[in-house]
């Protein structure tokens, strides 16, 4: 399409004015304050509702001025033949309420038409959609220069790319030699066919990271508390081997005692007091041999619960994710019927658009049954797209996730109790008591050392013996630390394997998120790569990688520079961001299939413009021109 004549009548400023387009290029010269850009904001206007500078609330309205009309027109010759004048008349309301001697401004109305005859806003803007091919957006984005890269946010322009250039699938990127083992990592537990999505699979093995990290992070000060209560090392053999010598000089003495009952009772006692010992080890190692038992199974029972609950949770948000798209879906396709069933039979369709005459009849009436049949298969289509997401359906899955809901409330209610158990069983843990603390130690000591001390005739045999008991006591001591070192040791080594296997486990999850970042990585290069080859000098970069090694999402235009470096375009020159905007319109254009005339301001920034098929309106500054001048190209040939 060419736009052919513009008029302008008090619109910011301009008292009057027409430019005569007449379908061609052309480069509008004037110093500053001149009209420039109220010309391409009029255009702009009367096209999407909107001023090219981005101004929000923009209105046409000369400032200060009243009861005036701010008219903007616009003759455009559409691309296949026959003229379209564009019409918008702003103007203020001015209304006398009941009592009052005078009307008042009560705000401002817009008059829309379309080659003069009057529309509604809506109305108007659905025609001038159609007469450009494309949404209001889509106007905006393939006829003003630099909206695409300044105006819309980075994840709009990710979209938009792609749709133009086409993304790449996941299993195109799987096929990847490097990404072999990634599909072992995404299986769910407990299937054999069904798959996390990278982005699920990462955000749980992320918390199972941080799980894990915690837990390793307590080990070594849980291993270091067992080796604070290691005893000091002993040499058992040569233990034992004074316990014998001081046993045996010991009933040397005792023997020298005439008081031989006495000795054979001692020595009996002395017997007891081991028998005892050991009886007592024996029954301190049983006593919480069951509650510890019973610990360890509620525990293994209470992670298998865990593990359940964890399944039926991603079962849950799987669920919900479906019921999410089913909805957008269904209320995607009530809009896409009301806006068929709102279609109304254009009487203009009966009139010849060229030279304003009746049609035939037949001719009329074909027409009429074609567009009728097109709202019958439109309205056959949106029906059998919604059998697939009807309000049945979207019910029948939520109440599957309401079951499912239940399920898990229970499991994890179920995990607490056992926790429960669990706290309460490690509440019956009984203290290990000491034999040397019991009362029956106490009292066949005291035994002895009554009996030593009747049957011992002489003091310094008493003193002797005695010396000698407190010495097998000492040696009897270290000799039972061996036992707890023993049992210190087997908790260290139980406590180290716990460390390894989370160790193991941490380095498996490790490489599990390496594999979604490499897969990132290769989607990165695959889909710029894609997106670079439809465009002749920039390019895009569509992911940053941070400090940490991740991946962020943006999208921003790189322009070559004289030395041929790539420059962001927000840092680039000028002329350099005019025609890398001029070849992005290019490329939009062609993909959507639009071909509207593109405003370039600041354009005597530029020496040389990228050529594009398209009208191309350049706006220049030039302190020569004190009034508008219009310089028009080699006129384009236009159809009759």
């Amino acid at each position: 399409m060419k736009f052919l004549q513009l008029s302008l009548e008090n619109f910011r400023g301009i008292k009057q004015m027409d430019i005569d387009f007449q379908g061609a290029d052309c480069c509008i010269y004037g110093s500053n304050a001149t009209g420039k850009t109220t010309v391409a904001n009029a255009i702009c206007w009367l096209l999407t509702g909107s001023a090219i500078t981005g101004e929000k609330d923009f209105s046409p309205k000369t400032a200060g001025a009243h009861n005036l009309h701010h008219k903007a027109e616009l003759y455009i010759e559409k691309d296949g033949g026959g003229i379209v004048r564009l019409s918008k008349d702003f103007y203020e309301k001015w209304t006398k309420k009941k009592g009052a001697a005078t009307a008042e401004l009560t705000g401002h109305t817009t008059d829309f038409s379309i080659d003069g005859v009057p529309q509604k806003e809506k109305d108007y803007i659905k025609a001038v959609e159609a007469l450009c091919g494309g949404s209001v957006d889509l106007i905006k984005i393939t006829s003003v220069l630099g909206y695409f890269s300044e105006a819309l946010k980075a994840d709009d322009r990710r979209r938009i790319l792609l749709e133009v250039c086409g993304d790449v699938s996941d299993e195109e990127i799987m096929q990847d030699e490097r990404l072999k083992a990634l599909p072992n990592f995404l299986l769910m537990p407990g299937t054999s066919d069904q798959y996390y999505g990278i982005d699920d699979y990462r955000a749980i093995a992320i918390k199972q990271r941080a799980k894990l990290k915690k837990e390793l992070e307590s080990l070594p000060e849980r291993i270091d508390e067992q080796n604070s209560s290691m005893p000091e090392p002993v040499d058992e053999q040569a233990l034992r081997k004074e316990l014998a010598e001081l046993q045996s000089l010991r009933d040397e003495l005792v023997g020298s005692d005439k008081s031989a009952a006495k000795k054979a009772a001692i020595k009996g006692l002395r017997a007891d007091v081991e028998a005892r010992r050991l009886k007592h080890l024996q029954e301190q190692g049983r006593l919480n041999e069951a509650v510890n038992g019973e610990i360890s199974r509620l525990m293994a029972e209470r992670a298998a619960k865990e593990f359940e609950l964890s399944n039926v949770e991603n079962s849950i948000r799987h669920g919900r994710q479906r019921v999410e798209e089913l909805t957008n879906r269904r209320q995607g396709l009530l809009k896409d019927w009301q806006e068929v069933v709102s279609r109304k039979w254009d009487v203009r369709n009966t009139v010849c658009p060229c030279c304003g005459q009746a049609l035939p009849a037949e001719q009329v009436e074909e027409k009429r049954a074609a567009f009728l049949a097109d709202i019958d298969e439109r309205k056959a289509k949106i029906r059998e797209a919604g059998k697939q997401c009807s309000d049945a359906v979207i019910q029948q899955l939520k109440a599957e996730i309401e079951l499912e809901q239940g399920k898990a409330d229970k499991l994890a209610e179920e995990a607490e109790a056992m926790q429960a158990d669990i706290t309460k069983a490690r509440g019956r843990l009984q203290e290990v008591v000491p034999f040397e603390q019991t009362d029956s130690y106490k009292e066949i000591n005291a035994r002895i050392a009554q009996l030593t001390a009747e049957a011992d005739e002489a003091g310094i045999v008493r003193e002797q013996v005695a010396d000698i008991d407190r010495r097998i006591d000492e040696v009897n001591g270290k000799l039972a630390s061996v036992k707890v070192a023993e049992k210190v040791k087997a908790r260290i080594a139980e406590l180290e394997s716990i460390q390894q296997a989370k160790a193991t486990q941490l380095e498996n999850v490790e490489h599990g998120l390496f594999l979604c970042d490499e897969f990132i990585r290769i989607k990165v290069a695959m889909v710029t790569e894609h997106i670079n080859s439809r465009f002749k000098s920039i390019s895009f970069q569509l992911f940053k990688e941070q400090v940490n090694g991740g991946i962020k999402e943006c999208c921003d235009a790189l322009i070559p520079s004289p030395d041929g470096t790539m420059v962001e375009y927000k840092s680039a020159n000028t002329a350099a961001k005019v025609n890398a905007g001029l070849e992005i319109i290019s490329v939009l254009s062609e993909h959507y299939g639009m071909n509207l005339p593109v405003l370039v301001d600041q354009a005597e920034s530029v020496v040389s413009l990228t050529g594009i098929s398209q009208q191309v309106i350049s706006l220049n500054v030039s302190a020569e021109y004190k009034r508008l001048y219009v310089k028009l190209a080699d006129k384009m040939k236009r159809s009759a």
